[in-house]
């Protein structure tokens, strides 16, 4: 009878021991799939962007770089909370600045060719950083001394969309530009002009000449020819009067002879290299 009761035990043990194994798993799987659903969730949470949008499509090495940071934050379909931020950093060159809201414009000087790279750091309440990378092309100088072999024409797209900058068409003589409060933005390629910059290319896409219309003075009374001059004066050197009633002013530098025009009410000014080829070049400003 003994026996027969050790036997019973035996098996019993041992179905009871088969049951559990099953059961361990099971726990242990639950156990992964949950804290896989925790850590996805836990990412989800963490939904702080910044774009950055640069006010040119390129700037040259001293040049100051200025952007626009803009914070974004993506929907979390989770029912958690965003994780709260501590902050956000923007660096370049060694030298930081942090965020003081939503929306800020970060000024930094340039420091060499041929790319800036701006470092993002966001920064959540529990230590985590989430870093990312905003890029803008440096040239050796944006001066057009410097980039009439440099330049071509993708490298202006960005400025082309916003009506900055034409390539390879004809001036239009309407321009409602405001000539003092443009040349307090950074938005315009070469360096000491303001404007509407028509560039020029030849069939092998290098720079032959530059127009720019620097505005209409019936429409801009801040507008003047020797306004004008004297900003370009003071980055490409001293010019001349060349024309009558000091109607036009040439500056002459190494490479390239630049000459502000008053057309009627229009003050443009063309630029162009002096190797230039007379087969390509473009007239002189006139109406």
């Amino acid at each position: 009878m003994k026996k027969f009761f050790d036997q019973l035990q035996l098996i019993i043990f041992k179905t009871m021991r088969l049951l559990t194994i099953p059961l361990i798993l099971f726990v242990l799987v639950s156990c992964v799939k949950d804290d896989s659903i925790h850590e996805e969730t836990l990412s989800d949470r963490y939904n702080v962007g910044v774009e950055a949008k640069f006010d040119r499509g390129f700037f040259g090495v001293s040049d100051t770089i200025s952007t626009e940071l803009t914070v974004t934050r993506a929907e979390i379909s989770s029912a958690l909370s965003p994780m709260e931020l501590r902050g956000i950093k923007v660096s370049y060159n060694k030298q930081s600045k942090v965020l003081a809201g939503d929306n800020q414009r970060v000024t930094f000087v340039a420091f060499e060719a041929p790319e800036a790279v701006f470092t993002i750091e966001i920064e959540y309440i529990n230590g985590k950083i989430v870093k990312s990378e905003a890029k803008v092309p440096i040239l050796e100088s944006s001066k057009i001394d410097s980039i009439w072999d440099v330049l071509r024409p993708e490298m202006l797209t960005r400025w082309e969309n916003e009506a900055v900058v034409k390539i390879n068409t004809e001036l239009e003589t309407e321009n409602d530009s405001r000539y003092e409060q443009d040349r307090l933005l950074n938005i315009f390629p070469l360096k000491g002009f303001v404007g509407v910059h028509y560039f020029y290319f030849d069939d092998h896409n290098v720079l032959d000449s530059v127009k720019v219309h620097h505005g209409d003075m019936d429409v801009d009374n801040t507008l003047t020819i020797l306004g004008v001059y004297n900003d370009l004066s003071d980055v490409y050197g001293e010019g001349e009067v060349t024309g009558i009633d000091d109607s036009q002013y040439t500056i002459t530098t190494d490479s390239t002879i630049i000459k502000i025009n008053q057309v009627e009410k229009y003050i443009i000014t063309d630029i162009k290299r002096k190797t230039s080829n007379p087969e390509t070049e473009i007239p002189e400003s006139g109406l």
